[in-house]
């Protein structure tokens, strides 16, 4: 007659070896057993939870894992950001400055520019309205300190096409007091000094893809704490 138990098996509740359902003594470590069918149905149910629970934690370590890097580079991100963008140290606008606009003297103080070894760019621009129109002139920059001069002439505009144009020029300043001499052939010149970031001179493309960046690594976050909660109930 054939074993109706044959192929059905259990799990020792000590060891956890599988045996068949029928012995009533583990093979492995020799626990006997008087458990009635809904025990054993209650202990496997247990056991399966178990794993599952196993399971879970393992989802959420390798999850701990991920926001723990999504953190750090958003993180970075910010300080990416922040570091790394160009600063305006010093603007001039022709007439609306106050001051002669064909030329002038002043004196203004440039802070230390580490992330860049103390990079700074002088720019002069102009819109101009017509065609052959232009503008040229020169800027010099006295370091009152050491008297180290820095010269920048330009030449702007004077095109086939009515447009806004610049010149530039980069400088390694030593941070101090500085006086500034200009002169100009119109009467709206326009300077712009800059302390050079990371990302110069595309701060207007790489600023705002950097906050995405930094924007989707916060979602993130945020997503993967409520996956980690939700598991560990």
């Amino acid at each position: 007659m054939a074993n109706p138990f044959k192929g059905e098996y259990k799990y020792c509740t000590k060891c956890g070896s599988r045996i068949r359902k029928d012995s009533r003594f583990c093979i492995e470590c020799g626990t006997e057993f008087f458990l009635g069918l809904e025990n054993e149905r209650a202990v496997n149910l247990k056991q399966n939870k178990g794993r599952k629970r196993d399971i879970s934690n393992l989802s959420n370590k390798k999850k701990i894992l991920i926001l723990i890097f999504v953190l750090i580079f958003g993180i970075g991100q910010f300080i990416f950001i922040f570091l790394g963008q160009s600063k305006l140290i010093w603007k001039y606008n022709g007439l609306l400055s106050g001051t002669s606009p064909w030329g002038g003297v002043l004196t203004i103080n440039i802070p230390s520019n580490p992330s860049s070894s103390n990079k700074y760019v002088i720019e002069a621009s102009g819109t101009f309205a017509y065609v052959g129109s232009g503008e040229h002139g020169n800027v010099t920059f006295i370091h009152v300190d050491s008297n180290q001069i820095f010269f920048f002439e330009y030449d702007i505009g004077s095109g086939p096409f009515i447009a806004t144009e610049y010149d530039r020029k980069t400088w390694t300043l030593p941070p101090g007091e500085y006086t500034i001499i200009w002169h100009s052939s119109t009467m709206n010149p326009h300077f712009e000094l800059w302390a050079v970031g990371i990302f110069f001179p595309n701060d207007d493309i790489a600023i705002p893809v950097s906050g995405l960046s930094a924007l989707f690594c916060a979602i993130g976050v945020i997503y993967l704490i409520s996956k980690i909660r939700k598991n560990s109930q």
